[in-house]
């Protein structure tokens, strides 16, 4: 694996578990390290970091704070 790409996955903590608990993706990376791209997406998808995933729960937080106002109205 590329020395770079080993020292920004052992800076991030959240990428270097998601190495350790899925060590496949050592294996994939030391053969071909433009993979990388596909290894951020998988990890965030797991860790919930997506921006699809940030909206959802910006609006499930929206939610909970209407029905909590609407609850102390009546």
């Amino acid at each position: 694996m590329d020395y770079n790409l080993q020292q920004e996955i052992i800076k991030n903590p959240k990428m270097y578990n998601y190495l350790k608990e899925h060590s496949y993706w050592l294996k994939y990376l030391n053969r071909n390290p433009y993979l990388y791209k596909e290894f951020m997406s998988k990890m965030k998808e797991i860790h919930h970091e997506r921006v699809t995933d940030k909206i959802s729960n910006a609006m499930d937080n929206m939610s909970l704070i209407e029905s909590i106002l609407e609850s102390l109205n009546n």
